[in-house]
């Protein structure tokens, strides 16, 4: 290896331990010390009881450190405030430690928590605050780099500039806002609102709706009782069991709903899989995929360059126009309206007893058809063959620069099936049988 690649790749492995520790909160700009602390860690832990009357609101306000809180068969509010001091003596280490205090202001239902610092340097310090409170109680944390983490309050609103959160049974509405870390949501009895760029997100169980904004992280939400919206950007989205509506935006990576009353799906060059929806299905998409099963409403796909293989979709209507991959849609009965450019088509209808119109270019198609069923057919494709497999003839059969076919005339009345296409050969096959290509 030469020395100017040694010397390259050690500066890629200490900007990336720089990168690292500066996320974590150990590194201040303003530093002189490498990595932003050092010595050895010292901690000092003091408690205090708040006595009542009990807060309604508690506000908390920390600077680098954990914060936990929960809730407590207790009639005060307890507090107990750990100091972590970074220190090449133990000395130095308490005289830092010693300026640090807990600042208690209580006015009425709101109680009002911050740790003062003193004149002690941020760096090479760090506050824990664990608080025990009764279980009415509704929480707003305010903390920069290190985990917050709540349970079993009226409500919370948490802020936390870097660094994982967590709220678990939570009776009422729920807000986090961080970024950089994962955040884990569970038990949430009211609406929950969730910002985190660049941070993991797991929601479970939540009463209310649910609002998700996230980049570059995957976000997983399973039993949501009502609206699901996330606003995605580079996110792996996974939703299991909505009870209300999912509208979902993301892009390059999958998004997948597994159960909802209606999806609304905007993505872009995504992979999507929708499954057992009870209502309307609408996907949007560019360059990539969408795979459907069990769709009980409207079933919609508009992409550009996108495959699309849906089965079992039984709702008032099917409209795809897609472009450049093929198309598979089976085991449907619904009205059918599908426009494909350069791509290879194959329809398994389950019945006949609704409309189906294809108007395809460059575009191959492949019709089994549903045995004993009859309706009236017209087929037509320019620059094509049509391969006509039923054993009943066609009423008609033209080639004239183009091929064209009718069957079962004499059942007019009925939804008819029309399909149009050029530069692409029309199989018309019994339900069942095999092509070539099979």
């Amino acid at each position: 290896m030469r020395a100017r690649e040694i010397v390259l790749a050690l500066f890629i492995i200490l900007a990336g331990i720089t990168l690292s520790v500066f996320k974590s909160g150990k590194l201040s700009l303003g530093e002189s010390e490498f990595f932003g602390w050092s010595g050895q860690e010292f901690r000092y832990e003091v408690s205090q009881d708040i006595p009542g009357p009990l807060p309604a609101r508690l506000e908390v306000s920390n600077g680098r450190g954990a914060v936990a809180i929960e809730a407590a068969e207790t009639a005060q509010v307890q507090v107990v405030l750990t100091k972590r001091v970074w220190r090449k003596k133990e000395a130095e280490a308490k005289a830092a430690a010693g300026a640090i205090r807990l600042i208690v202001n209580q006015s009425g239902s709101l109680l009002i928590l911050s740790v003062n610092r003193g004149d002690t340097p941020i760096k090479s310090l760090e506050t824990d605050l664990k608080i025990l409170v009764p279980a009415a109680t509704a929480v707003l944390v305010k903390n920069s780099y290190g985990p917050v983490k709540v349970s079993g309050l009226a409500g919370a609103e948490l802020i936390n500039d870097h660094g994982r959160v967590s709220a678990d049974r939570i009776a009422g509405p729920l807000v986090i806002r961080t970024s950089y870390e994962p955040v884990d949501a569970d038990g949430i009895g009211g609406d929950c609102r969730i910002e985190v760029p660049h941070g993991e997100v797991n929601v479970r169980s939540v009463e209310g709706e649910i609002l998700i904004e996230n980049s570059y992280e995957r976000i997983r939400v399973e039993r949501a009782a009502k609206t699901l919206t996330i606003a995605g950007d580079h996110s792996d989205i996974l939703a299991k069991d909505i009870g209300g509506r999912a509208e979902i935006g993301s892009s390059y990576e999958a998004i997948r709903v597994a159960g909802a009353a209606d999806v609304q799906i905007h993505g872009l060059q995504s992979d999507i899989d929708v499954s057992e929806i009870k209502g309307s299905a609408d996907i949007v998409n560019d360059h990539g995929s969408v795979r459907a099963r069990d769709i009980a409403g409207r079933f919609k796909v508009e992409g550009r360059d996108v495959g699309v293989w849906a089965s079992g979709i039984r709702g008032p209507e099917i409209r795809i126009s897609t472009s450049y991959q093929d198309v598979d849609l089976l085991d449907f009965s619904a009205p059918v309206t599908l426009i494909l450019s350069h791509g290879n088509l194959h329809l398994r209808p389950l019945d006949l007893a609704a409309a189906l119109d294809v108007q395809g270019s460059y575009a191959a198609v492949d019709l089994e058809w549903p045995a004993g069923l009859r309706a009236p057919l017209d087929a037509r494709t320019t620059s094509g063959e049509i391969d006509w497999r039923l054993a009943e003839k066609p009423a008609s059969l033209a080639v004239n620069g183009s091929s064209e076919v009718k069957a079962f005339v004499d059942a007019a009345g009925k939804p008819g099936v029309t399909i149009v296409t050029s530069y692409g050969d029309i199989i018309v096959r019994q339900a069942g049988t095999k092509t070539e290509s099979d």
